[in-house]
Parts: structure tokens; sequence; C-alpha cells
């Protein structure tokens, strides 16, 4: 639930009154679609066409007052004490606040599925299996369930792992998957459907 202008300095900042810091990413980034900060008249101008439109505000209120953002991050500490002190109780479950936007650590070995995303046209689950499972053969072997429809077209998927470790390694693997496909994604968390409305600060406040 990142600010969608979020630094790497700016999380670093913050996260490393846990401990020492060695790396920090930032993943849903699209600095290319943000128009920047809106001024005041700008916020009640997209408030008013989010109203017309038939936008409800209610949803809004998750979240501590917003809803999640697609941007998120990950952290990793140099030493074990870091990443326990980030991962104590109080910031799993209450979080600390960045900019309006509550945010909560989530634990590594909570995070076991990855999330391919913006697959172009043309893919059937058993060509999307069989791609998969190249890039990661010997290793892992990948198994896309849809039912009895082994050539329905995927748009995206999410693939489980038994854990973190295994996830992590898959994703170091598919990152030479291609597609030949600019809007194509690899994520640790599901985008939202209304992602672009974030990117685009068309919400009627500043994500």
């Amino acid at each position: 639930n990142l600010p969608i202008d979020v630094t790497k300095e700016e999380i670093h900042d913050l996260y490393s009154r846990c401990g020492p810091i060695e790396s920090v990413e930032v993943f849903n980034l699209r600095p290319e679609l943000d128009p920047g900060k809106l001024t005041g008249s700008k916020l009640i101008e997209r408030r008013k066409k989010k109203r017309k439109s038939g936008g409800s505000m209610a949803d809004f209120r998750k979240l501590g007052g917003r809803e999640r953002t697609p941007t998120y991050g990950a952290i990793k500490f140099r030493t074990l004490a870091g990443y326990k002190t980030a991962t104590i109780d109080s910031l799993r479950i209450f979080g600390m606040v960045v900019r309006f936007h509550p945010i909560r650590t989530i634990r590594a070995r909570d995070v076991t599925s990855l999330f391919m995303e913006g697959i172009p046209s043309g893919h059937a689950s058993i060509d999307m299996e069989h791609k998969i499972s190249k890039v990661l053969h010997p290793d892992i072997y990948a198994c896309v369930d849809l039912g009895q429809n082994d050539y329905a077209e995927l748009k995206s998927c999410q693939i489980k792992f038994p854990t973190f470790e295994v996830a992590n390694h898959a994703y170091r693997l598919l990152q030479d998957i291609d597609f030949g496909n600019e809007e194509f994604t690899l994520n640790w968390m599901r985008t939202r459907e209304n992602a672009m409305a974030y990117w685009t600060r068309e919400l009627g406040f500043d994500p």
C-alpha cells in the first residue's frame, strides 16, 4: 500500500530504524503514467468526475481511509535481528503510516505465490505451462490448473510454491521469460483491477 511515487530512499529511511538494510526493491511503479502531485482544484475536479461516473467513496475507507495501492516493496536486511524487528506483531497487524498510507509488514515465509500478469493474447494454458516449466527446469515443475480446458487463454495466472525460498528462486529464473510484450509483469502481489486509476491519479485523492 505504498504511495505510487514512493522512492527506495524513503523506504530505506523508514525501515533502517529496524536494522541495517542490504537492499530495497519497489514494485509496480509506473512513473511514465504519473501526472504528478495534484493541486487542490484538480483534486476537487476529479472527485466531482468520480461522483458523476457513479464511483463510490465507500471503498476508500478500507485500510484506514483508502484502498490498497498497486505499489509495494521488498526489503532485505543484513541481520536476522533487523528482519525480526521489522516483522514484529505491531508492524504486521497495525503497521505504520507513510504519507497517509497505512502500510503493514508481511513476513517472507507468508509470501509463497507469484502472479504473472499482462500475458498477451494467444497463449493457451497448456502452452503457458510448457513455457513456465521450460524456464524453471530442472529445479521446479509448474502445473497450471484451469479445470478441463487446456486451451483456455490466460490473461494472468498465480503460481503457488511450498515456501518463500522456492518462490524466490522461481522469481529469479522467471525474469528471463519473454512474451514480447511490454505489459507483461511478474509480481509478488496481485495487481488491483483499478491500478491504472491509481497510477494516473484519477481516483479523486492523491494516492
